[in-house]
């Protein structure tokens, strides 16, 4: 068997559906999508679609397309958002931060929380999104991220703190972005004290949660979605270390028997799994290869006629961090057209054509 036809010019399609997206006087800033679009970059906003545009010409191998002047631009706009000093609470003090932060997103965010409060969460997350963006250029942060928990006591009280019982998707990534924070810390800026105590503890404590009878990372009983997408997280963080997963078998098992096609997220996360898995295990390769060929003909449900892929099977994405940003009509988005190629790669890496296609696995 071959891949499908549409892949062998998915990456032609993509990039010029994604150039119809740009603001061709300002390099780097990108509408989300092109009829339904509801959020605008400025100078001082857009942080995020740039940083996903950006990892879809990575991913697509067509930044030797961009300019070497666009390129520096883009990639200087994308740092320009982070603040090495950050104003807190009602007394506008400032404290060493490191986060990336849109004045747009991060207010909404905010306002959430409470007067006065700040949402640690969403920062850690855009500001994951927008290092990785960076560092798959060869690009990274000015500064280190120095909001962090900063020993071994804040962070098995930070981990405690996150809702793995009825949310441990969210509370999964939360744990990966830490881990990710600090290695980037440790790599880029010579932190290697805080990484070197710091990430033994992380997985420790999540050794004690791990369910063995599917391999997840949760308490209770959340819904399989849940713990699918937990064990997603979770992965990413052993991704970023290069972990090997010990008893990855019965993770495999509940993923293939708890898939379903929801949309863009619930489509990379399982794969992830799988891949991430697959790497060090025989174990189901022939499910798995299975899988994924039928996952192909998913994720083709999910391309639009402008040459990307829309986040919901009939729609757009229509929120990102709770800030709308499309009328989520039937045509393809940023976030969308990102997971889905994601997706692809690691299809092609398990069907063993990941040298017949011009696809990069993204840094995560």
């Amino acid at each position: 068997m071959s891949l499908p036809k549409w892949c062998s010019t998915l990456h032609e399609e993509v990039f010029e559906w994604l150039m119809q997206l740009r603001d061709p006087a300002y390099p780097g800033r990108f509408i989300f999508c092109y009829t339904g679009n509801l959020f605008f970059p400025s100078e001082k906003s857009g942080l995020d679609a740039s940083a996903l545009a950006l990892k879809i010409c990575y991913m697509i191998g067509a930044l030797n397309k961009i300019s070497a002047n666009d390129l520096r631009e883009w990639t200087g706009f994308i740092r320009s958002f982070q603040k090495e000093k950050e104003h807190i609470g009602f007394l506008g003090l400032k404290k060493l931060s490191g986060f990336f932060i849109d004045p747009v997103f991060i207010k909404q965010a905010d306002r959430r929380q409470g007067r006065f409060m700040h949402d640690i969460k969403t920062r850690q997350a855009v500001t994951r999104q927008a290092c990785a963006a960076l560092m798959c250029t060869g690009e990274g942060p000015r500064y280190p991220v120095l909001s962090l928990p900063n020993n071994v006591d804040q962070v098995r009280r930070y981990l405690a703190s996150l809702d793995w019982e009825r949310d441990p998707w969210d509370a999964g990534s939360h744990a990966s972005h830490l881990v990710f924070l600090l290695k980037m810390n440790k790599d880029l800026f010579g932190l290697h004290e805080p990484y070197t105590e710091l990430v033994p503890v992380v997985f420790e404590w999540l050794d004690q949660i791990r369910n063995p009878d599917n391999g997840s990372w949760y308490i209770g009983n959340p819904s399989n979605e849940q713990k699918v997408n937990s064990a997603m997280k979770v992965l990413t963080a052993y991704a970023v270390l290069n972990r090997p997963i010990e008893q990855p078998e019965p993770l495999i098992d509940f993923c293939l028997a708890s898939a379903s096609a929801q949309d863009g997220c619930h489509n990379a996360d399982i794969l992830f799994v799988l891949h991430y898995c697959h790497q060090y295990t025989d174990y189901r390769r022939h499910d798995i290869e299975k899988f994924c060929w039928k996952r192909l003909e998913i994720i083709e449900q999910f391309r639009k006629s402008d040459g990307g892929f829309s986040f919901y099977h009939d729609k757009s994405q229509t929120a990102i961090y709770g800030v709308s940003i499309s009328k989520g009509l039937p045509e393809s988005d940023i976030h969308g057209t990102t997971l889905f190629l994601w997706s692809l790669k690691m299809i092609a890496n398990i069907l063993g054509y990941a040298g017949k296609v011009p696809w990069n696995m993204p840094v995560n």
